[in-house]
């Protein structure tokens, strides 16, 4: 797997454990594995584990508490052929020390949706300070 980046990027900042609670719901027990990209960008964070039904599940981390800076990068997962697919999870708030209380409980969501993959890959977008989650289904 890899990403090709269309930017260069500048000091990571702190993110929470959203992202591990947006992967364990999406991808269930039974992970079976999981790689680290072989590319990095300082503000992008990416793994991917394969399941054992041969799912595989791509989180992807922007790290950027600057707003606006969205992150637009290639996305290639080597050795996988999906059913062109994806189910996309992401949680994506409008500012980085933005939460969730009794008086605005949904200042952060999580919005889930699909997109076609295609066998190369993909291009995708990664809004500042989000995390987003790729479930692609085996072919």
């Amino acid at each position: 797997m890899s990403l090709r980046s269309k930017r260069s990027y500048g000091q990571p900042a702190r993110c929470g454990a959203v992202g591990l609670i947006l992967l364990a719901t999406l991808a269930g027990a039974g992970v079976v594995g999981s790689a680290p990209a072989t590319d990095s960008y300082d503000k992008l964070n990416v793994t991917a584990t394969r399941g054992p039904a041969g799912a595989v599940y791509l989180m992807v981390v922007n790290r950027s508490p600057v707003a606006g800076d969205a992150i637009t990068a290639q996305v290639v997962v080597q050795g996988f052929t999906g059913n062109g697919t994806a189910e996309v999870r992401q949680v994506a708030p409008a500012s980085y020390t933005a939460y969730n209380d009794d008086a605005a409980p949904t200042s952060v969501t999580m919005a889930a949706s699909t997109r076609s993959v295609g066998t190369g890959g993909f291009t995708a977008t990664f809004p500042p300070h989000s995390v987003t989650l790729y479930r692609l289904p085996p072919a």
